[in-house]
This record gives structure tokens, sequence and C-alpha cells, in this order.
């Protein structure tokens, strides 16, 4: 992936403060990766695709760039080892870590297209574990296990399907796991079975 330098232009240094702003994170999304096989649900996503037990991985992987350093400094986490390098140094990493919560959205974000793109709302995760720091250069994976899936007793058009996803690095070492829980339409039922009704595409 290609790199671009999070800090603010020269002419604007000396009314900015000396650190990376969110509008200046430059994301480098990776080309899908076709070297693996994969068991993807993908567009066809709807609760009735999912099967107990299935284990879906997740083509999209996921390289970090210093784009995790505006990031975690946008939401307010003033947690020096995250984009501090000398700080970060004298810890037992040794170089700055990705913010756990943000290594958690990428892998539910490369989960969305097999798990929830007919979802119409998250409801909850559970046994959510960072298992291994997460640095910059990394490239992160991920795969979903079909844990459960129930109709849904109030709506009769979807369903709950609950996933455990895991989050590994290029070396093939375990950094996050969790379960999530999402209720999904059922074919004919999702956004855009309605638009299509509409014509709106």
């Amino acid at each position: 992936c290609a790199s671009t330098s999070l800090l603010p232009a020269a002419s604007a240094a000396a009314s900015m403060p000396a650190f990376p702003w969110a509008e200046d994170a430059q994301v480098f999304l990776p080309e899908f990766s076709t070297d693996f096989p994969s068991n993807l649900t993908g567009p066809k996503s709807w609760f009735e695709d999912f099967k107990v037990g299935e284990i879906i991985v997740h083509a999209n992987g996921r390289t970090i760039t210093d784009e995790h350093l505006a990031l975690t400094y946008a939401v307010g986490n003033t947690h020096p080892l995250h984009f501090d390098a000398e700080y970060s140094k004298a810890s037992e990493f040794g170089k700055c870590i990705v913010a756990s919560p943000l290594t958690l959205a990428i892998l539910v974000g490369m989960s969305v297209t097999d798990v929830s793109q007919k979802a119409i709302a998250n409801m909850g995760w559970k046994d959510i574990r960072m298992t291994a720091p997460v640095f910059t250069g990394d490239t992160l994976y991920g795969e979903s296990e079909v844990l459960e899936k129930r109709e849904s007793k109030s709506r009769p058009t979807a369903g709950l399907v609950t996933v455990r996803t895991i989050g590994k690095n290029q070396n093939g070492k375990i950094v996050c796991e969790f379960e999530r829980t999402v209720l999904v339409a059922k074919r004919g039922h999702a956004v855009e079975d309605k638009m299509k009704e509409h014509a709106y595409w």
C-alpha cells in the first residue's frame, strides 16, 4: 500500500498543532485477494443463505497504514502508545500500536459483505478478545463461523444470525475475535428489494 504524510501542510503549521488531523488522513483500500479459497455469501447474504457451521473466509484483506494515527486522535483517544513514537519506544511493544477499537472496527467492516450486507441492524457484540497487538504495516484477514440462526419473533420478514469472527495478521497469528448478532432481511424484503420494486435502479 502507498503511504502519505499525515502532517499538516507547511503553510498551516503556524496555526495548527503539529499533529495529524482527520481530514489529512489517507485511506488506502487493498485490492481483493484472489490467492486463497473463500466461501462468500456476498450480495446474496439474505437470512435464508446462512447455514449453521458454515465458515466464511472474508476475501478483503486490509493492510494497516499510518491512517490509524489520525483516526485514533479524531475519536479523542489520548493514550500516547497509539501515536507517540518516542513514548512507544520505551514500552514493551517498542513502537506504536493500533488502538484496539479500531482493529475491531476494521474486522467488522471486512465482514460486512459476507455477513451483514442485507442486515437491518446490529443487535450486539460479545466475548470481544484482543489477543495480540496490531502495528502499522500489518495485514489483517478475517473469517467468520455461523454459530446460530433463528426466525425473528417480532419480524416475520427477517431473522437473527450470530457469527464468531476471528482476525489474523499476515503471519497467521490471531489478533482479535468476537461474536456478533445481526438482524438480517429475508429474500425479497431487503432495502435493495424495495428499491427495485420502485425502480430506483
